[in-house]
């Protein structure tokens, strides 16, 4: 809970958020403490930004999706996700393709979707013909 009241202090909500909440389920019954974590869960749910993320139609087959270094699994495409507010770098990585970089500012409280494209085809390099010992 201290974690997650200093996170909501610098404005990291979702994770505060997702401390708070992980914190409400540790929580035995009648714990004083309860009342707190469930107000916190609520106030900091109203002002979360959540960002929807899609592959463009036509992305190559195995295009990864990486947010903050992490890749994102398919079920976490096209889900409306809690994100902390501020920038956020966005790549898609695909064998054979340049890996594309995309920045997204989310603000508190917003609600923001945005379709990534896979990179430009890199141009195979010729391998130059082998020299006889």
């Amino acid at each position: 809970m201290n974690w997650a009241t200093c996170e909501a202090r610098q404005n990291q909500l979702a994770s505060a958020w997702q401390h708070f909440s992980e914190a409400a389920a540790l929580l035995e019954p009648g714990d004083d403490r309860a009342a707190f974590v469930h107000g916190q869960i609520r106030s900091l749910a109203r002002r979360l930004p959540r960002l929807t993320l899609r592959l463009a139609l036509g992305a190559p087959a195995g295009a990864r999706v990486m947010r903050a270094g992490t890749e994102l699994g398919a079920a976490s495409l096209g889900v409306p996700t809690p994100v902390d507010p501020g920038e956020l770098e966005l790549l898609v990585v695909c064998a054979g393709r340049q890996t594309r970089r995309t920045l997204v500012t989310v603000l508190e409280a917003e609600q923001v979707e945005v379709t990534l494209e896979a990179g430009s085809a890199v141009a195979a390099t010729p391998l130059a013909p082998r020299q006889p010992p």
